[in-house]
């Protein structure tokens, strides 16, 4: 520690930049990696994981089929009236 202080001024605020420079330069190169982690994650989400549940929701759209429209009548005689527009049928 002495021998840091017996340091110029010049050369210790130079050391100090320098290290700044390097910290930052560190965190960067970090980031690109983590960048590169997470764009490829994105990526098989979208191109694997989402095109699975796209598949599925097809398969379980046309094998259940239109379950709350098959109920006969009007929608007030049916006790079913969601939406306020319907009411006036």
């Amino acid at each position: 520690m002495q021998a840091f202080m017996n340091l110029k001024i010049e050369v210790r605020l130079g050391l100090g930049f320098g290290l700044l420079i390097l910290k930052m330069a560190t965190m960067a190169i970090i980031r690109v990696m983590r960048f590169r982690e997470v764009s490829e994650v994105n990526t098989r989400i979208i191109e694997k994981d989402w095109v699975k549940a796209e598949s599925a929701n097809v398969i379980n759209t046309l094998t259940r089929g239109p379950v709350g429209l098959s109920v006969t009548g009007s929608p007030r005689q049916a006790g079913y009236v969601f939406d306020p527009r319907l009411q006036a049928l």
